[in-house]
């Protein structure tokens, strides 16, 4: 299921990276240009290790996965499903994969060694 489930996710980056609409206008369809560029030149981590990377640190099910291009910065934003049930969402740097934001208490909840860190 977690197979299938990555699967989609990718297809569903890669297709809206590589066919766009053209509902966007010119400031939309440079920023779609400059991400199918990022990701053949290989300058962002693929979808692939991010979600490895999500689910070797926190407990929980990846819902929604969206890739942006924030002022230059390519950024993964990622809504994860906690077993308590509340969405943590998620911002990392498609270039190196490092958390920029996110609420620092769901976060720490959600760490999958949360147990074992002090409070």
């Amino acid at each position: 299921m977690l197979a299938r489930m990555k699967t989609f996710f990718m297809m569903t980056l890669l297709g809206a990276l590589l066919l766009g609409s053209s509902a966007g206008g010119q400031a939309g369809e440079s920023s779609r240009q400059r991400l199918r560029e990022a990701v053949q030149r290989n300058e962002v981590l693929s979808l692939r290790v991010i979600l490895a990377r999500i689910e070797s640190e926190f407990e929980g099910r990846v819902i929604e996965v969206e890739i942006d291009d924030d002022d230059g910065q390519l950024i993964y934003e990622i809504d994860l499903l906690t077993p308590e049930g509340r969405v943590l969402e998620l911002e990392l740097d498609a270039r190196s994969g490092a958390l920029l934001n996110g609420d620092q208490r769901k976060i720490a909840r959600a760490r999958r060694n949360a147990q074992a860190q002090t409070p």
